[in-house]
């Protein structure tokens, strides 16, 4: 007659916590992993509606000779309470030509640049091709105007390969209203 098994032995014990610890490792890469993920899904969705807005004001300033400081301030306000990274240009173009459009190209100012170049106090010209007086927003052939948001997102746990940052960009673009 066999005996019956009272407990496992403690070969089995130990196999036991080598399974779950490696488990575990696993389940936290993968929980890292969301995280960081979901957390550039979310900067992403802020980049995108700040180019909506960027490109509402834009349509509406239209030709203005403030329109690309409204502009920037739109645009860069919308992301002013998101932290973890920062934007590094705002493109400003002609939406309804095919490649190399003009436009106006905008990154934040650092203490070298020469003070008289700047937009607004804080945004430094990159390229100027695309003032706001060449802007068409009156007749049937107004413009449509595009602006673009760059942004340098902060991976938040630094580690593995979540180090540094991740630049991305996000678009919209709007057809100017007449001008009345």
């Amino acid at each position: 007659m066999k005996t019956p098994v009272r407990g496992t032995s403690s070969d089995e014990r130990g196999l036991a916590t080598v399974e779950l610890g490696l488990m575990l490792g696993f389940l936290m890469l993968l929980a890292l992993g969301a995280f960081e993920y979901g957390m550039l899904f979310a900067k992403s969705q802020d980049v995108a509606s700040a180019s909506r807005e960027g490109a509402r004001t834009a349509a509406s300033a239209g030709s203005e000779t403030t329109a690309d400081c409204l502009i920037l301030e739109a645009a860069s306000g919308t992301l002013f309470g998101t932290s973890g990274g920062t934007v590094s240009e705002i493109a400003i173009e002609e939406g309804n030509v095919g490649a190399n459009p003009p436009r106006q190209r905008y990154r934040p100012a650092v203490a070298t640049d020469d003070p008289l170049l700047l937009a607004c106090g804080a945004w430094y010209p990159i390229q100027t091709s695309w003032p706001p007086a060449s802007r068409d927003d009156t007749g049937v052939t107004r413009d449509w105007v595009t602006v673009e948001v760059s942004y340098e997102h902060q991976w938040i746990t630094n580690f593995l390969w979540f180090t540094g940052t991740e630049g991305f960009s996000e678009s919209t673009t709007m057809h100017m209203p007449p001008n009345n």
